[in-house]
């Protein structure tokens, strides 16, 4: 079959909506799979094509949901990995490590000269700063490229550690607990917020970049 034309690829991308793909980068990867197929085969039945071909990938309408949960493992795992790279890599640098023991020193000297209640609620509230940055950027960014599941994963991976942290949090009843739970953690998931954010912003820069160059055609 000839190559393409736009408002072929839109049948296609129309076709898929309807099904229930509502994430455009998942369509993106799709269509390209389907356009590919497509313009190699000797077919000239366009439409039923593309059902079959779609079919084929294992999109069908009571598949998809399955298919997209199953996408979303997968991207899951791709940035745990990628998370765990960039905690690595917070080792080699110099600034990252004056910076960190800055900070480790200071939380100290809190603990030893704030009484537990106080500490707690500094504790606390110190830890709502890369929280709050962290849901503050995801939102901007999630109005500029709507319906990603590619941002949506990586989204709920840098979520996950503030989640279990306030599950102890909440169990930890006694005030001696929660004051070793709050020193112990809070500059632990400092770390890791800062690591998830190196994630974040690249994982968001890289798509939304894409967003920008298909929405400029």
């Amino acid at each position: 079959m000839a190559k393409l034309t736009k408002q072929q690829i839109l049948f296609i991308e129309n076709y898929l909506i309807e099904l229930g793909v509502k994430y455009w980068d998942v369509r993106i990867e799709l269509i390209d799979h389907i356009v590919s197929e497509i313009e190699d085969s000797t077919i000239h039945d366009f439409e039923q094509m593309v059902v079959d071909v779609t079919n084929k990938l294992g999109y069908k309408s009571y598949t998809v949901k399955k298919r997209l949960g199953e996408k979303a493992k997968e991207l899951g795992k791709e940035y745990n990995k990628l998370l765990i790279n960039k905690m690595k890599l917070f080792f080699v640098s110099k600034n990252t490590i004056v910076v960190a023991f800055l900070f480790i020193t200071l939380f100290s000297v809190l603990f030893k000269e704030l009484t537990d209640a106080v500490f707690v609620k500094v504790g606390l509230g110190v830890l709502l700063v890369p929280f709050m940055f962290l849901v503050g950027s995801s939102i901007n960014q999630y109005r500029s490229i709507k319906k990603s599941i590619h941002l949506k994963t990586v989204c709920s991976v840098l979520s996950f550690p503030f989640l279990i942290f306030s599950i102890f949090f909440h169990f930890a009843r006694i005030q001696d607990i929660q004051t070793i739970l709050v020193f112990i953690l809070v500059p632990i998931l400092y770390y890791f917020a800062y690591c998830s954010y190196l994630v974040y912003k690249e994982v968001s820069n890289k798509h939304l970049k894409i967003y920008k160059e298909l929405n400029a055609k």
